[in-house]
């Protein structure tokens, strides 16, 4: 059962307690009193828009099989967010849930349970994928600002020290650096750079 309080953990089934809800807030599960809204009590909702504000574009939201249209405004956060949504198709056994979250416009894959499964290991695999080609991009993006860094020390170290008047432009023609010796017959400020 869940919690108040648990972080939430990869591989974990969580259930609500009866007359309870759940939400998700930092990560962590917050279990709440029963609430109905009109006479409705809509915990998927709660919990799907609770998970869309928690997780924003890696949040994913699964309706499957039930009566009455609880997990559709769920569904319209979660896609607002920019998170993935899915829907049971019509293999429910009971379809009013997944029908009225598919008819938001916000579902992305409408789905049997079985490929609903596959197709969550495919984004998995793929996010995975994504994650390991941007940690070696940022890796060699850190190195290229660190060589960047040490090439624009050595030029102003460089420029310091010559008693020449140089100019530096840009590839737009404004001007970029310029030495003290420049500065002086030019009467330029740091103000004219980027001119």
């Amino acid at each position: 059962a869940a919690t108040d309080g648990a972080r939430v953990v990869v591989n974990q089934v969580y259930v609500v307690p009866p007359n309870s809800g759940l939400l998700l807030s930092e990560g962590d599960l917050q279990l709440t009193p029963r609430i109905e809204t009109g006479g409705l009590h809509l915990p998927i909702d709660a919990f799907f828009t609770s998970l869309a504000l928690d997780r924003t574009v890696h949040a994913v939201g699964v309706l499957l099989t039930g009566t009455g249209s609880d997990g559709a405004q769920g569904i319209r956060a979660i896609k607002a967010a920019g998170g993935i949504t899915f829907a049971q198709d019509a293999s429910a056994e009971y379809r009013s849930m997944p029908d009225a979250a598919i008819a938001t416009g916000c579902v992305d894959f409408v789905l049997p349970p079985e490929s609903i499964a596959r197709e969550l290991i495919r984004i998995a695999q793929e996010l995975q994928s994504t994650n390991e080609e941007l940690r070696t991009i940022n890796e060699d993006m850190t190195v290229r600002n660190l060589e960047t860094a040490r090439l624009n020390d050595d030029l102003t170290n460089l420029l310091n020290s010559v008693e020449i008047p140089i100019l530096i432009l840009g590839r737009d023609s404004r001007l970029r650096r310029f030495t003290r010796a420049a500065g002086k017959v030019l009467r330029l400020t740091a103000s004219d750079v980027g001119r």
